[in-house]
């Protein structure tokens, strides 16, 4: 999708950006994509002017756009794992999942995850509120 807003429209969550079901990214990225809308919201100024609005959107587009093309991204394998073939796939399959729950593998896990968008701590987000403008 080109663009994810029009004039005072915008799209959020599945609507925008919908994330394969075999991601378990799509209440997440609902969430952030809130959170990023209102930072960039309140970061431009829109209370104070309107007239603001579309750089804000801009912003808030730009700041997503990279997070949601790496949440789009299946590793290779990923549905052939969650939809084995055969009675050993389905063994295969769940215990590689209890290994990499296991204590033993979250050090090698976290490093994995550290070079993707999910596995980055998230800059802190704060949204300031004011009084709307009254009239």
């Amino acid at each position: 999708m080109p663009n994810w807003r029009d004039g005072r429209v915008v799209l959020l969550g599945d609507s925008t950006w919908c994330a394969s079901p075999l991601s378990g990214l799509g209440t997440a990225l609902a969430l952030r994509g809130a959170a990023e809308l209102a930072a960039a919201l309140d970061a431009a100024g829109v209370l104070a002017d309107p007239g603001r609005l579309p750089t804000a959107l801009e912003a808030f587009e730009q700041a997503m756009r990279p997070r949601i093309a790496s949440a789009q991204q299946l590793p290779p394998g990923r549905v052939a794992s969650v939809a084995p073939r055969t009675a050993l796939g389905i063994r295969v399959n769940a215990l590689a999942m209890r290994l990499l729950r296991s204590r033993a593998l979250r050090p090698l896990v976290r490093r994995a995850m550290a070079g993707t968008e999910h596995g980055r701590t998230p800059g802190k987000v704060t949204v300031t509120t004011a009084a709307a403008p009254a009239g």
